[in-house]
């Protein structure tokens, strides 16, 4: 059986750990580890997830393995501690283990290594760059523009020009990095239609909108969300789900407790949600949210993988009307709107058609055929250097 390696920030998803992670990211590796395993691959996932407890003076995790199936997921040994100093000397040993354990495994062997990009991965690209090692790097977004950060863009974009082969989000991002033309595919966010999980939706005469996804203030999605509720009807629900830091998440709640004393909509933040217990709610939902800032820079290249999520769970999408997403396979799908304020968010809501032939399910069926074809040629025209 081939093998591949697949390197990330990737969570066991046990709830006894506290591995930092993304869910988006997890998702979206979830969907590839299906792709290669369809193909015929044998996956190790190589995890640089780190346990994030901090409420001791110091605490090891020893490095483990969790078999599944054909697949195998590697988590190195962790140090943690209340005290940054000691933190960041932990991640230094950790590095150590982690160049070791790719030395052995991935360089010193003929296969194929699939990195999903982060800032923090950078120094793992240098690393493969200078033993000659060829990688494919998923990619999707450029973290500078997320962060504002323009001295920082160029850092980024000559280390991930490195790659022979790229896993784009969008043709767009595909153009921007992608200047000599090398092997790439683009795969927007997870094709997988997931099976209806409700007898029942809420028990209630109201239409349920959700936003689901980040809390952070850069992407400007959340607060568009919140701020819509005070343009809709009593017939309407707002659901906010998502993640942040312990911060974001404080202030989400508190700007929902005080829309929801003002406006006739009603509007409730229901937590984090994960695994079936998402998918049971958001499938109790009507309307998906995609709410981003129009004018942030990393709209230019990265795809919203939310509207994939409500898509596969039956739902309508309302999206901001930016190039990514009308240009894409889904454009068609949308209601959108054009300006980012809420009456106009609210009046394009209000005129969605819950009773026409829409099928989001069979759309991302059909996406999701045409990738696993396409990936088994991508994949194997990634040729190692002698």
């Amino acid at each position: 059986m081939k093998k591949i390696y697949y390197i990330g920030f990737y969570s066991d998803k046990n709830p006894c750990s506290n591995r930092k992670t993304a869910p988006s990211a997890d998702t979206k590796m979830d969907y590839v580890l299906e792709c290669l395993n369809s193909l015929g691959y044998e996956v190790e996932i190589i995890s640089f997830c780190e346990e994030n407890i901090r409420n001791k003076f110091l605490k090891k995790y020893n490095d483990y393995d969790i078999k599944r199936g054909n697949n195998k997921i590697h988590f190195f040994k962790t140090y943690t501690s209340k005290y940054r100093i000691l933190r960041v000397f932990g991640r230094y040993l950790t590095w150590i283990s982690q160049k070791k354990y790719i030395k052995q495994n991935c360089i010193n062997k003929n296969c194929k290594i699939i990195i999903y990009h982060s800032l923090l991965l950078l120094k793992l690209i240098k690393f493969l760059n200078k033993n000659n090692k060829d990688f494919i790097l998923e990619m999707e977004e450029i973290y500078a523009d997320v962060n504002n950060r323009n001295n920082a863009r160029k850092k980024e974009l000559k280390c991930v020009s490195k790659a022979s082969g790229y896993i784009f989000p969008t043709n767009l991002l595909d153009k921007e990095i992608n200047k000599n033309k090398k092997p790439s595919i683009v795969i927007y966010g997870t094709y997988k239609v997931e099976e209806a999980m409700n007898n029942r939706n809420f028990e209630d005469e109201k239409i349920h909108c959700v936003y689901a996804g980040t809390f952070d203030s850069k992407k400007g999605s959340v607060d568009a969300a919140i701020n819509v509720a005070k343009y809709l009807s009593e017939k309407y629900h707002v659901h906010i789900l998502g993640f942040g830091t312990a911060k974001q998440i404080a202030d989400t709640k508190q700007k929902i407790n005080e829309f929801s004393k003002k406006t006739k909509a009603k509007i409730t933040y229901d937590g984090l949600l994960t695994g079936d217990e998402y998918i049971r709610f958001i499938q109790k939902c009507d309307i998906g949210l995609s709410t981003q800032n129009p004018d942030a820079a990393f709209n230019n290249t990265s795809f919203p993988s939310k509207i994939l999520s409500y898509m596969a769970n039956g739902l309508r999408v309302v999206s901001i009307k930016i190039p990514v997403i009308e240009q894409s396979d889904i454009g068609n799908y949308m209601y959108y709107y054009e300006r980012q304020t809420p009456e106009e968010i609210a009046k394009i809501i209000m005129s969605v058609d819950l009773n026409d032939n829409y099928d989001g399910k069979k759309v991302i069926k059909e996406l999701d055929s045409k990738t696993k074809k396409k990936i088994g040629i991508f994949i194997e025209n990634i040729k190692e250097k002698e």
